[in-house]
């Protein structure tokens, strides 16, 4: 390493962990939009409903400003 190499400690903060030192700071508590916690399908049927679309995404973000 050369004298201008700056090392910095990275540490991982849990999800709870993180709400608790933010929780001052924020209106709301986080919301979570992501893939169900299960495997995933492997048939076009369940692949549609499983996966987010366009309108569930503007869904949650909608919810997240307060518009409904």
């Amino acid at each position: 390493m050369s004298e201008n190499t700056t090392i910095k400690k990275v540490e991982f903060v849990s999800p709870g962990r993180l709400y608790g030192m933010l929780k001052p700071e924020l209106d709301a508590a986080p919301m979570r939009l992501a893939l169900p916690d299960c495997p995933a399908p492997a048939s076009v049927p369940l692949e549609k409903v499983y996966y987010k679309h366009a309108a569930d995404i503007v869904k949650a973000a909608r919810k997240l400003v307060g518009g409904g």
